[in-house]
């Protein structure tokens, strides 16, 4: 009967509190508690950092709409993105034919130092 007990010798590192316990082999944390408290803190932090894509995404939509309202379909120099603080790495597709990054239905067609705003509802969806 005795063979059946499982001893739990093994000293551990608790991943939430750093402090040591005993333990089965594996396990990661003292408590259930400090297990849902570490799953919690790293669930919020990639959320934040989502929430912090997302407006940034939506950002340079507004900007892009702002813009084409105030260019239509004109080109006008770069430099007026920058200004409003776009960030060209916040794109939510690109049309691969035509290289041409779309932020929901804004599109943004570049020449140069140049850039042309043009507006395409297929791919505010994707």
């Amino acid at each position: 009967m005795n063979d059946l007990i499982v001893k739990n010798t093994e000293t551990q590192i608790c991943r939430h509190c750093g402090k040591p316990f005993l333990g089965r082999e594996g396990k990661l944390f003292c408590s259930a508690s400090h297990k849902s408290s570490y799953h919690n803190k790293q669930r919020q932090a990639i959320e934040a950092e989502t929430k912090e894509i997302t407006q940034r995404v939506l950002k340079n939509r507004l900007i892009l709409k702002e813009l084409s309202q105030t260019h239509g379909d004109n080109a006008f120099p770069k430099d007026e993105l920058y200004k409003r603080d776009y960030m060209m790495k916040y794109v939510t597709s690109v049309d691969t034919e035509r290289k041409t990054p779309y932020v929901y239905e804004f599109g943004l067609l570049q020449n140069g130092d140049m850039v042309r705003i043009i507006k395409d509802n297929s791919h505010a969806n994707r």
